[in-house]
């Protein structure tokens, strides 16, 4: 049984750090899929049309610290609680004023991603991938997740192992409720405001 741990936030972003016991770069699909499937039916989207999304990528794949044999492996995954950042669901038209006065910022949905809670879900599901050691769940602020997500998906990436597919291009997944599966497309943070 691999181990949990969180940083006890809620955000509409969360990271997802885990060690695996074979070569990471062979292990991104069937864990983020376990990942998207868990997260997305614990915590449900509002509107099928703009599910949770998640990019993978590996942030050491057999990497050995020099004067070591022990081969780290480590993906990271970030996921975006999608339906955050349209004009509908904008700061501005959800936020409280006093007359011309920003009183209090509100994002909607509010945040609903929450680390403690999706660290039990993911502990208590029985289809936890094999290969998988240790996860940990971070609830990140937008800033971090966007330097993280570009990180995964550069094709230049400058402190992860391998390389992503581009902006775009490299695979975001997401839970299709109708079809009770985990699926993809080429990312779309273009639509995050990012």
């Amino acid at each position: 049984m691999p181990s949990f741990s969180d940083n006890g936030k809620t955000s509409s972003n969360l990271l997802f750090l885990i060690k695996t016991s074979s070569t990471a770069a062979h292990c991104t699909v069937p864990v983020v899929e376990w990942i998207v499937r868990v997260v997305s039916k614990g915590f449900p989207v509002k509107n099928p049309v703009h599910p949770h999304y998640a990019v993978v990528g590996t942030l050491h794949s057999n990497y050995c610290e020099p004067g070591t044999d022990t081969a780290e492996n480590e993906l990271v995954i970030a996921m975006h609680q999608s339906n955050t950042d349209n004009i509908a669901a904008s700061f501005y038209h959800n936020s409280g004023f006093l007359g011309p006065v920003v009183m209090e910022e509100r994002p909607f949905p509010p945040p609903a991603l929450d680390a403690p809670l999706v660290k039990e879900a993911l502990a208590a599901d029985v289809n936890i991938p094999v290969m998988i050691e240790d996860v940990g769940i971070s609830a990140v602020s937008q800033a971090f997740q966007k330097e993280i997500w570009q990180e995964i998906v550069s094709e230049n990436r400058q402190y992860m192992d391998g390389s992503g597919l581009g902006p775009r291009y490299h695979r975001s997944y997401f839970y299709n409720s109708s079809i009770d599966k985990v699926c993809s497309i080429g990312e779309t943070s273009h639509n995050f405001g990012w």
